[in-house]
């Protein structure tokens, strides 16, 4: 309805909404730069899949983040698509954390129990020691 100001609820799932489209396009336009300055190193230069192909030597013991710190220490136009990656990753879990902060605020205990149940098996999956 028209000339009705949106509920607090409303505020807050529109706020949601502008958070994850801000994280999707940070992280779309992080990746595209890192395209940009990889191909911009590499020009005219050709791949060889067969022979060029290197697998990672050691294991990944850190999760997901464990990857992305390995990998900053080469700086690397891949680092900017690495962290625009881990970005797009993260937006679903802040995602999770702003519910969080809306249950809480509603005062629906069983849902605030339940999303921080959530919240913290995806931060142990981003975070935790990985499958030895």
């Amino acid at each position: 309805m028209e000339g009705v100001p949106p509920s607090r609820e409303g505020q807050l799932t529109v706020l949601i909404a502008r958070v994850l489209g801000a994280g999707v396009l940070v992280a779309g336009a992080l990746v595209a730069l890192g395209l940009l300055v990889l191909l911009a190193l590499h020009q005219g230069g050709r791949a060889n899949y067969f022979t060029e192909f290197h697998p990672r030597p050691q294991p990944i013991t850190h999760g997901l983040l464990g990857v992305f710190e390995r990998d900053l220490r080469r700086h690397a136009p891949r680092d900017l698509i690495n962290l625009g990656l881990v970005l797009l990753i993260l937006t679903p879990v802040v995602r999770v954390a702003f519910s969080v902060v809306i249950y809480l605020y509603e005062n629906d205990r069983l849902y605030t129990w339940f999303t921080i149940f959530v919240l913290v098996v995806l931060l142990y999956s981003l975070l935790g020691e990985g499958v030895p």
